[in-house]
């Protein structure tokens, strides 16, 4: 039976998730980690060969990884790929117009961690520079990734982090009649850009989980998105929360089935009542409930 399987990693003040799509081939968004925890070694161990889980496309575990922007908590496990050539992503997309961004930020970094991390990520991107030339075949149902403009993004941001953050790629995965959205770091600005985007306000509509934006910063919430994504099922936090390690994983079965299951940390979406004092609603209710535990 074919289903759609979505694991989001415990990586604190980062992002990584793994989907294994109904046919079988493994997409991953974002590459975060934490201190003694590499998502990408957790895959390997978890969908190989010996499991019989999962197919390789064109050798490779991971047909295609997405980094959301270039922020390091988005690529800090990125050095994983290196272990096992199998590992390393068949596909590759990158925001290449901030990549110029790349040189200052690693000039610039104090921390000689989060300098090696971006000098890794800096290598790692360079051996991705052909076009892609076989696609995919998913399985999924719809299945888009968008952004605003880079000429959008510098209008309305203040500095090159915020112009990073709203260069987000906006993903919108739906299977069997639920949507999964993975919005990257995109702040309240961008959204209301991103608004005037006829293409991404199409992946909103009828979202199911949303992951989101900006770890539920107040920066990156605003009042309209749910007025194009209607009210979700469950949306999710990306932030530090030590006490548990558990991912939290969403399997979506066939259409015939239609059924739909999710670990017990997600709870059912509270009723939101935009008030002004609740400017950050995309924080305040879902930090309760439904975290990343």
């Amino acid at each position: 039976m074919k289903q759609l399987e979505c694991i989001i990693f415990n990586v604190e003040h980062g992002f990584c998730a793994f989907i294994k799509s109904p046919n079988n081939y493994g997409l991953m968004i974002d590459c975060g980690g934490r201190q003694n925890f590499s998502p990408i070694k957790w895959i390997r161990n978890h969908y190989n060969f010996n499991h019989n889980n999962i197919k390789y496309f064109e050798g490779r575990r991971i047909a295609e990884l997405i980094i959301s922007h270039l922020h390091a908590d988005h690529f800090s496990d990125v050095g994983s790929f290196y272990y096992n050539k199998k590992d390393k992503p068949k596909h590759l997309f990158r925001d290449k117009e901030s990549l110029k961004f790349l040189d200052q930020k690693i000039r610039e970094e104090k921390d000689a961690k989060r300098r090696r991390v971006l000098t890794q990520f800096k290598k790692f991107q360079a051996s991705y520079n052909l076009d892609i030339t076989n696609e995919v075949d998913w399985g999924f149902d719809f299945f888009d990734v968008r952004r605003i403009s880079f000429s959008d993004a510098e209008e309305i941001s203040s500095g090159r982090d915020k112009i990073i953050n709203n260069r987000s790629y906006i993903v919108g995965i739906e299977y069997a009649g639920t949507r999964i959205l993975f919005p990257g770091d995109i702040e309240e600005k961008g959204w209301e850009k991103a608004f005037g985007y006829k293409s991404i306000r199409d992946i909103l509509k009828g979202t199911d989980f949303f992951v989101t934006s900006h770890h539920g910063h107040k920066n990156g919430s605003c009042l309209d998105i749910l007025k194009y994504t209607g009210k979700p099922t469950a949306s999710i936090l990306s932030q530090q929360r030590r006490a548990m390690t558990i991912p939290i994983t969403i399997s979506i079965q066939s259409p015939k089935t239609r059924k739909v299951t999710w670990s017990k940390v997600i709870r059912r979406f509270q009723e939101l009542y935009p008030q002004k004092k609740e400017r950050n609603l995309l924080k305040y209710p879902l930090g309760k409930t439904a975290a990343i535990p």
